[in-house]
């Protein structure tokens, strides 16, 4: 990627200053519980704060220039050879991406034209997806939103197919939620079906129906960590991704993939601790006493997607292709930030938590990308028009 010498721009800055205001702006009105009427309907603040943040998000996705990330570029190349050969001309690809690349080429002459309404189009599902399931499931929405943005972004913008995969994974969980009986479950296999069509790695959603009423314990972190060693220690689970076509040469073994690996672990393991303390302490809530009640799976559930995102990171130092498997975790997983840190009882506590976390992760953000810039794929930042 060609890096900009202006890194810390004002474009950065103040999109980093639009996304802290509108952080501190909605832990204010947790506290003031601000109702906006817009027309007949009344909507709460931090819902249209959330709103406003992924909409900023959204078209940044949507409108980023080619240059961005290498991805970006193979994907317009793809779209070229699409658009010329049709369904012959792409074989690596999964099938639904193709057959909307089709359908867009006989919409749009113009490749360039017909590709960034593609990169529209595919924005606009996966961050609506992912702001539906923010606002559904977490209790509060501005640590979340800065978790988002500081560890999984730039990973997400650049990763066209699996964000639409992800998006399909985060309706057919909300569709459970929904429905009943035996439909809910046909409908899930069914939307999991078509985020495979995007990005085969979808099928690893198979696994959350047998989470959702399980009780995360002690035996199941001591398990977690007896098999993320084994799989860390030896090849079996590249051994498998290989076997599967997963991706072989996804992830190296250069000291910065090392460096990425320790810091995002060291991340998740203190959310894990956080939800330790949390169960053995008497100045916090129990699990789903909260002054505020969403129709949530339980911090169970989201415990395991986040425990089970720090062993696919620490996996994917060995085992090539892992880390594809990550987001689907990191993203479903979000809402436990904000739950678990919402039932810290003291509220300066709970402030100074979310200080300490945020900063710890901006800061990495920040060291990052000064001196590792390619590693964020999305900075500087800059439209495709540019």
């Amino acid at each position: 990627m060609k890096v900009s010498p202006n890194i810390l721009g004002g474009g950065y800055a103040t999109l980093v200053l639009f996304l802290w205001t509108s952080v501190a702006m909605d832990y204010q009105n947790g506290i003031h519980r601000t109702i906006v009427c817009i027309g007949d309907r009344k909507l709460e603040l931090n819902k249209i704060i959330l709103r406003l943040i992924f909409l900023v998000l959204g078209l940044m996705a949507a409108f980023r220039g080619m240059d961005i990330t290498n991805d970006t570029a193979a994907y317009y190349r793809t779209y070229q050879k699409i658009a010329y050969s049709g369904f012959a001309g792409e074989t690596r690809m999964e099938i639904g991406y193709v057959a909307l690349n089709v359908f867009l080429t006989h919409i749009f002459q113009d490749t360039l034209v017909g590709f960034h309404v593609l990169l529209f189009v595919t924005s606009v599902f996966s961050y609506w997806a992912l702001e539906q399931w923010i606002e559904r499931h977490a209790i509060t929405y501005g640590i979340c939103a800065v978790t988002f943005y500081f560890l999984s972004n730039q990973s997400y913008m650049s990763a066209i197919r699996q964000s639409v995969a992800v998006g399909f994974i985060l309706w057919a969980l909300m569709a459970m939620e929904d429905l009943n009986g035996r439909k809910r479950y046909i409908v899930y296999a069914l939307l999991i079906g078509f985020a495979t069509l995007f990005h085969k790695t979808a099928v690893v959603a198979l696994i959350f129906p047998f989470f959702m009423k399980r009780k995360y314990t002690r035996n199941t972190t001591w398990l977690l960590m007896l098999i993320t060693l084994v799989a860390t220690l030896t090849n079996i689970v590249s051994s498998v991704i290989s076997i599967l076509g997963l991706g072989t040469g996804y992830v190296t073994t250069e000291i910065g993939n090392a460096v990425n690996v320790g810091v995002v672990s060291l991340l998740y393991f203190a959310l894990l601790l956080l939800r330790l303390i949390c169960d053995n302490s008497s100045y916090i809530m129990d699990e789903g006493a909260t002054d505020i009640e969403k129709p949530a799976y339980g911090d169970s559930f989201y415990t395991y997607c986040i425990a089970l995102s720090l062993a696919v990171t620490i996996m994917s130092l060995r085992a090539a292709g892992m880390s594809r498997l990550n987001m689907y975790l990191q993203l479903v997983g979000l809402p436990y930030v904000s739950n678990i840190m919402r039932r810290i009882e003291n509220q300066k506590v709970a402030f100074v938590v979310k200080v300490v976390f945020s900063m710890a992760i901006w800061c990495y953000s920040v060291i990052a990308l000064i001196y590792r810039p390619e590693w964020q794929h999305i900075w500087p930042y800059h439209f495709y028009w540019q």
